[in-house]
């Protein structure tokens, strides 16, 4: 009797620490795109006047946590979309408010793009570039630099201890001491560890 009851407890303890994990839980939601449908990943779901902020997931799920209850304006925020503002969104002390966000995608305006590729035995072509314009710095630069570069696909950003500290950036699964970064032409690299910590 006893061991059953001990099986028993076992086997729901997952179950309860679940469901307690999910009680500081107050928005959910999904970003969509609103011409087809599809997800939109590492949208960024901010709080306005706020530090609450979060990035959406490959199948464009967010959730912010520990929000105190009141009425809020949400902000959504992608490269190549209509930035997306969503005020006075109740949170409730004791319940999930959820939400569906829809994204309108951004017509690419630009002068002229060349497209070349190089074939050859020890040149694998020129390295990608992306230019981030002075509307996108505008748009999204008071989130700072870290949820900048987040955007650019490719690019990841690992960042230890509080928000915005010791950040350090990736490119396509390189290590952080493998990326150049410069200022004004000057590089920024740490001589002793090559990496650089761009909360600096």
């Amino acid at each position: 009797m006893y061991r059953h009851l001990i099986i028993t407890i076992w086997f729901l303890l997952p179950m309860f620490h679940f469901l307690f994990a999910q009680n500081n839980i107050r928005i959910q939601g999904k970003v969509l795109d609103a011409q087809d449908g599809h997800p939109i990943a590492d949208a960024i779901v901010y709080l306005s006047h706020s530090d609450y902020r979060a990035y959406t997931q490959e199948n464009g799920m967010f959730q912010l946590e520990n929000i105190p209850p009141g009425m809020y304006t949400i902000n959504v925020v992608r490269l190549g979309y209509a930035p997306q503002k969503l005020p006075s969104i109740p949170v409730y002390p004791d319940q999930v408010t959820r939400l569906i966000i829809h994204l309108s995608p951004l017509p690419l305006v630009t002068d002229t793009v060349s497209v070349i590729a190089r074939a050859g035995s020890g040149n694998a072509g020129q390295p990608g570039k992306m230019v981030l314009e002075a509307s996108d710095v505008k748009r999204m630069g008071s989130l700072g630099i870290v949820a900048l570069l987040q955007q650019i696909p490719g690019v990841e950003v690992e960042t230890e201890g509080s928000a915005g500290q010791n950040a350090r950036i990736r490119l396509h699964g390189s290590r952080a001491n493998q990326v150049l970064v410069l200022l004004n032409g000057q590089r920024l690299n740490n001589p002793a560890t090559g990496e650089v910590d761009l909360s600096r």
